[in-house]
């Protein structure tokens, strides 16, 4: 069983759970009108109520509108439907259809970096703002923890990672239809430091990837230090599917 076919049949499962069943009801209304943008969608309790639904199955639904964009959540307030802007779509990369070294120039890093940072909003990279994040709670947190466990603050903890984390990441993977153990799960300093040890694994100097188009440039520089070829893919801006 390959790769695409579990990944269909995690999508299958996906659509037959009750949270994907009413985000797709909620998500139709919202394409038809019938929910228009600035109103507020019923209250979590009061949905649960009339649908005889879980309040983890309707936040789930929610949650599952939020990331489509479809709506957003107002602190102390609720969910609210968005305003749905149709943009113009960007055209497709034209890479070349052949295998190619990667090379990218040792001052241009330094450069994008040194530009980016000097930029008010950053849309150079998928990066929350540290404003979104709930770090006093986070502090409490860690407070909480080293007074308990201070040990841990110099313990450098298993190989794999922490085994709650490796828990919790399973007990995860069971809303995607995922079947995987603690001890499946490895857990890397990123998902750049992941590509690393992935291609390590896979690959030798002088073989091709294929790769997105447009690509991360953190992977560029993969390939490259791995002497790597690169063949670049076009992908559709709106969907993603290879073309």
């Amino acid at each position: 069983m390959n790769d695409l076919t579990l990944l269909d049949q995690s999508q299958r499962k996906k659509s037959e759970t009750l949270y994907f069943q009413l985000a797709e009801e909620l998500a139709q209304a919202i394409h038809a009108g019938v929910l228009r943008a600035g109103e507020k969608l019923p209250s979590i309790r009061k949905l649960s109520s009339e649908r005889h639904l879980s309040l983890s199955t309707i936040m789930e639904a929610y949650r599952e509108l939020e990331d489509r964009g479809l709506v957003e959540a107002r602190p102390q307030s609720g969910f609210y439907v968005r305003a749905i802007r149709h943009l113009a779509s960007p055209e497709l990369t034209k890479p070349p259809q052949r295998p190619s070294h990667v090379v990218i120039d040792p001052l241009l890093t330094p450069s994008v970096l040194a530009r980016i940072n000097a930029l008010k909003v950053d849309f150079g990279l998928a990066i929350l703002s540290p404003k979104l994040f709930p770090n006093q709670q986070i502090q409490r947190i860690l407070s909480q923890v080293t007074r308990n466990d201070p040990d841990m603050i110099a313990d450098y903890g298993e190989s794999l990672g922490d085994i709650q984390l490796r828990r919790q990441i399973a007990r995860r993977s069971l809303t995607w239809g995922g079947q995987i153990e603690a001890d499946d799960v490895l857990i890397t300093h990123g998902a750049i430091e992941g590509l690393n040890l992935c291609l390590r694994a896979v690959t030798k100097p002088g073989d091709v990837v294929a790769i997105e188009s447009p690509a991360y440039f953190g992977l560029l520089q993969i390939l490259e230090s791995f002497k790597l070829k690169a063949l670049e893919i076009p992908t559709h801006p709106k969907n993603g599917n290879f073309n």
